[in-house]
């Protein structure tokens, strides 16, 4: 039985990225190429980027009273006025999670896939997909940590495919982010990482999850999820 002090911390959920969030934030020149929701056949949404067309998953969401949870009967997807706002918007967000009596989450992407791949797995231009990476990044911790930057983390996504980028992305990304303390517990897992050869350097709290991850759950506000292992 937790005490009622304990406050619960969820280290894997997931935004749904807004309908705004590239055409808002890309330059001019990229923008009439950027990820755009347009509306598709049957009435349904999707996600377009490089002539792909891509369903936001109901899934992956959370219904509006009154539409299935399952989704569209043909497809499975959601429209965005289908789905309760606090899929995308991060002040609806706090209001939900206080409904479910979560006190904060760490918050992967959706759309843009796990690692960010969407913008570096073959991509039919790179550097509009660097554009469009930058861009979450810049969302993720401008407005959505923002919010309320004790309850709302979020995992930064880096251009995997290029060490010298993906070094620079967090090096630009790091001074927007609350920076994480690490408390005794934790310190015992960072130690063993780092004395694994061959391991690399991690770049946040969350890369020792997988060894305790009920103790990084608290220690992951702000941090990345990423341990860069490059093949030497």
């Amino acid at each position: 039985m937790l005490p009622a002090s304990a406050k619960l911390m969820s280290a894997d959920d997931h935004l749904i990225e807004p309908p705004h969030l590239w055409v808002d934030r890309v330059p001019a020149a990229h923008r009439d190429r950027c990820p755009r929701v347009v509306e598709v056949e049957n009435g349904r949404e999707a996600w377009l980027y490089e002539d792909e067309l891509t369903f936001v998953m109901m899934g992956s969401c959370r219904a509006l009273d009154g539409f299935p949870p399952t989704g569209d009967a043909r497809t499975g997807s959601a429209r965005f006025d289908e789905i309760r706002p606090g899929c995308y918007d991060p002040v609806e967000r706090l209001n939900d999670m206080d409904i479910d009596g979560v006190w904060s989450q760490l918050c992967f992407p959706n759309y843009a896939r796990f690692a960010g791949h969407r913008f570096f797995l073959n991509v039919k231009d790179q550097e509009l997909g660097d554009v469009c990476l930058r861009a979450y990044n810049d969302y993720l911790l401008d407005e959505w940590c923002a919010t309320d930057r004790e309850r709302l983390s979020g995992a930064v996504i880096l251009p995997l495919h290029d060490v010298d980028a993906a070094v620079a992305e967090l090096r630009e990304s790091w001074p927007k982010a609350q920076r994480p303390s690490l408390s005794r517990k934790i310190r015992p897992c960072w130690a063993s990482l780092r004395s694994i050869p061959g391991t690399g350097t991690p770049c946040g709290p969350s890369p020792a999850k997988p060894m305790c991850q009920c103790a990084c759950t608290s220690e992951a506000r702000h941090g990345w999820s990423t341990l860069l292992t490059m093949p030497r």
